[in-house]
C-alpha cells in the first residue's frame, strides 16, 4: 500500500518534487552556466539545396520581411535553425504553446540542435506537455539529439531534463546505464550534487525499489550531501535520515510504500 502520508510528509518538509518529470528542483543555477551550448549540427549557412521558393523565403527572412509558417516550416526541415526558432516563437506569441507542444518542442529541439540556446527552456517546458505513449517517435529523437549534447556540454538546465524526462513511462523511456553514466560525468563539473540528488528523487518516486535500485539512491544521496550548496546538502541529508527511519520502522528503503 502507497505509504501517501510519508510522500506528502516530504514535500511539504523538504520542498522539494515527488516527480521530478513534472517539478524542477528548487536550486538555481547561474545564468552563465545555463547558457552552456554547443551545435550538435552545423547551423545551415547558405541556399545549397533549396528550391527557388525556398531560396526567397530565406532571403526574405535574413532581411526580416514577411514570411508564412510554411515558409518557415519548409525551411527548418532543411536546417534551418533560425527558421526553426522564428516558427517556435510564434507559436509562442499566439499563445499555442500548449495546444502546439509537440510543434513547440520539435522545432526549438531543430533550433538547439543547431546551438541557438535561447529556445532551450522553451522546449523544455513543452515537452511536459507531451504524451509519451502517442508522441512520434521521430520526434522524440530529434529533441534527444538536441537536448543530450547540451547536458553533456554541462548546461545544468539540459542535465535536469534528461534526468526528469528518462525512465519507464516517460517520454525518452527508461533510463540506460549509458546515460546514467554520461549523467553523472556531466553532473562533476557543476560540483553541487544536483544530478545525483534529482536521480534519487527520480527513483523514490516510482515507490518500492530492489535491494540494487536501494542502494543506488543512498549512494546518490551521500554525494548530494557532501555538497557546497546548503539546500541541496541538507535535503539530501533530510532524505537520508527519512529513509533509514522509515526502514528501521519496519518499512522499505524508499518513500514509496510500506514495502
Amino acid at each position: 500500500m502507497r505509504n501517501t502520508g510519508l510522500v506528502s510528509c516530504l514535500i511539504v518538509m523538504l520542498a522539494v518534487p515527488a516527480v521530478a518529470q513534472h517539478v524542477p528542483l528548487p536550486f538555481g543555477t547561474t545564468p552563465e552556466a545555463r547558457r552552456t551550448v554547443v551545435a550538435a549540427t552545423p547551423d545551415r549557412k547558405s541556399m545549397t539545396g533549396l528550391s527557388a521558393s525556398q531560396r526567397a523565403a530565406r532571403a526574405d527572412m535574413q532581411a526580416g520581411k514577411p514570411v508564412t509558417d510554411a515558409q518557415l516550416i519548409a525551411l527548418a526541415e532543411r536546417g534551418d535553425g533560425l527558421a526553426a526558432q522564428h516558427f517556435a516563437a510564434r507559436l509562442i506569441a499566439r499563445g499555442q504553446a500548449d495546444s502546439h507542444a509537440s510543434d513547440l518542442a520539435y522545432y526549438s529541439a531543430i533550433a538547439v540542435r543547431r546551438g541557438r540556446i535561447a529556445p532551450l527552456a522553451q522546449m523544455i517546458e513543452a515537452m511536459r506537455q507531451l504524451d509519451p505513449t502517442t508522441e512520434p517517435k521521430a520526434r522524440v529523437n530529434v529533441i534527444i539529439g538536441a537536448l543530450y549534447p547540451q547536458a553533456w556540454a554541462g548546461n545544468p538546465l539540459a542535465i535536469e531534463a534528461v534526468v526528469a524526462f528518462n525512465g519507464e513511462g516517460r517520454l525518452f523511456g527508461a533510463l540506460s546505464d549509458g546515460t546514467r553514466d554520461k549523467l553523472l560525468a556531466a553532473s562533476r563539473t557543476q560540483g553541487d550534487g544536483r544530478t545525483d540528488l534529482q536521480l534519487a528523487l527520480g527513483l523514490l518516486q516510482r515507490g518500492a525499489l530492489d535491494a540494487g535500485e536501494q542502494v543506488r539512491v543512498l549512494e546518490y544521496l551521500d554525494r548530494a550531501a557532501v555538497s557546497d550548496h546548503p539546500g541541496i546538502q541538507s535535503t539530501a541529508l533530510n532524505l537520508k535520515t527519512l529513509i533509514l527511519n522509515n526502514k528501521a520502522a519496519g518499512g522499505c528503503a524508499c518513500l514509496g510504500s510500506n514495502g
